[in-house]
């Protein structure tokens, strides 16, 4: 992996929901759905990836969760990433190994934030299970026009 230097700014718990009357206590027929989504601030060097995820009974939602979380690339390693930018301005390119990476962390806090706002609770039964990386992130991630955020 290319050494990109980056600081985790923000967490955000974006949405979060229990649906009470769709779950029954039995765990036959739960299900879980995963989504990925990523942006990119190209005037504050930063990254957000947003993974949700929804456990489901019988094919309906009964717990909600997304989060983001943001993440600052630090100048030099900045400077790196968007030299091929110069080449085609529509495009940003980030490796694949480090998108891995920050979508582990990720991961990791949607884990956390759902055990905390399912604690003392038989929703605490609910864990994210692990989830092979290797498997959502292909490739390098190419931001196009349309994908970033100029705030």
């Amino acid at each position: 992996m290319q050494n990109i230097t980056y600081r985790l700014n923000k967490i955000n718990t974006e949405q979060f929901a229990i649906i009470d009357k769709v779950f029954d206590g039995d765990l036959e027929g739960v299900s879980i759905e995963a989504g990925l989504g990523f942006a990119i601030d190209f005037e504050g060097q930063g990254i957000k990836i947003t993974p949700n995820f929804q456990f489901k009974k019988d094919g309906k939602p009964f717990i909600i969760i997304q989060i983001s979380c943001e993440f600052t690339i630090m100048d030099d390693s900045w400077e790196t990433i968007t030299e091929k930018k110069q080449i085609d301005r529509d495009k940003i390119n980030l490796p694949r190994d480090f998108m891995k990476h920050l979508t582990g962390i990720c991961f990791g806090v949607a884990r956390g934030v759902l055990h905390t706002k399912t604690e003392q609770t038989i929703y605490n039964q609910f864990i994210l299970p692990d989830i092979d990386i290797e498997e959502i992130i292909e490739g390098d991630i190419t931001f196009d026009e349309n994908q970033i955020l100029n705030t």
